[in-house]
């Protein structure tokens, strides 16, 4: 089976409608909540079809919702060697999803919003991830694989590494375009670009390569 998994965690969001729009659900998303989750979920409108967690960051008067929901609930340990996150990751890689699209992975605790960002970034191949806030879009690009990205007014386009260096690195439709390029993790060449089209082309040669659209 093919097709976008929606995983929704517990990070730190202040307009769950503005992060819906950004989102643009699809009819066939497969959504997964990853315990305290489930809270932003139902406030973006979303319907899980599961439930994953410890479920020591969900309140229990949100257990009803659950209930009527209908949602598979898989309940773990709380001292685990995984966060709740990952087993949602594993669950989408399970159903074979081919695009995992992480909300609410950003939050006040950076030890999850870093881990969430690596494990996006080193998915299997062929399984395309990205983590969604409501400024931010960050797609992950590895060894030979492209982005084409619609322009954003007032946006910007930052590419940073995520491996020592990104070799081969191309950069269409921006105010500073790359052909070829070398970016490495220890500099900041990549950030704040301008799109200048009305679409961007982003492509890895080899390396791991962050794409961020960045709003204000």
């Amino acid at each position: 089976m093919s097709g976008r998994a929606v995983i929704v965690s517990a990070g730190r969001v202040t307009d769950p409608e503005r992060l819906r729009a950004r989102l643009r659900p699809r009819p066939d998303d497969r959504v997964i909540a990853a315990d305290g989750g489930l809270a932003l979920a139902l406030a973006m409108g979303l319907r899980p079809e599961r439930v994953v967690g410890d479920f020591d960051s969900l309140p229990g008067e949100r257990w009803p919702e659950v209930e009527r929901l209908g949602a598979e609930v898989v309940r773990v340990p709380r001292e685990k060697d995984e966060t709740d996150t990952e087993l949602a990751i594993r669950t989408a890689l399970a159903w074979g999803c081919t695009e995992i699209v992480l909300v609410g992975g950003v939050g006040s605790r950076l030890d999850h919003s870093l881990a969430n960002l690596f494990m996006l970034a080193s998915l299997p191949p062929g399984v395309r991830g990205m983590l969604l806030d409501e400024q931010n879009e960050i797609h992950f690009l590895r060894s030979g694989e492209e982005v084409r990205l619609p322009a954003r007014p007032g946006a910007y386009l930052s590419l940073v590494p995520l491996t020592p260096e990104v070799t081969g690195v191309e950069a269409a439709g921006v105010r500073w375009p790359l052909q070829g390029a070398r970016l490495i993790w220890s500099a900041s060449l990549g950030v704040s670009n301008e799109f200048t089209a009305p679409e961007a082309r982003v492509r890895v040669g080899s390396g791991c390569l962050a794409v961020v659209v960045a709003e204000e």
